[in-house]
């Protein structure tokens, strides 16, 4: 579920995307972003089907997902992130692990959805 403010009695769901790459009219792999200025774009949810998973389809949706925000001249996508997966991340994806005091600043600086237990990465796209 997506949370929204109310602005003149509705909801602002405003910079909310959904992406999903398919195969054969299949969806193989999906995300939800959060356009939150030109500076940052936030990486709230991805995902591949189990069935489709180790084919590349991941890593082409986060690819075309940077293109597009490139596109819109956004400079930072950011995630939360399993600590677990971190290093996938990190050393195969190009993202920045933030430290306690780095995730600190950024979230003071734009209200990015954390869940708890997660990590948050960066990756600048300029």
């Amino acid at each position: 579920m997506v949370n929204a403010k109310d602005v003149d009695g509705e909801k602002d769901f405003r910079g909310m995307y959904c992406a999903a790459l398919t195969v054969s009219a299949h969806v193989v792999s999906a995300a939800i972003l959060k356009v939150r200025t030109e500076e940052v774009a936030e990486l709230v949810l991805i995902a591949t089907r189990r069935e489709c998973r180790k084919k590349g389809y991941f890593v082409l949706l986060l690819k075309s997902i940077e293109e597009r925000l490139r596109a819109w001249s956004v400079n930072l996508l950011t995630a939360p992130v399993d600590p677990e997966m971190a290093p996938i991340w990190s050393e195969k994806l190009g993202f920045t692990i933030l430290s306690a005091e780095e995730k600190k600043l950024m979230l003071e600086a734009h209200p990015l959805v954390m869940f708890e237990n997660l990590i948050l990465v960066k990756k600048s796209l300029a």
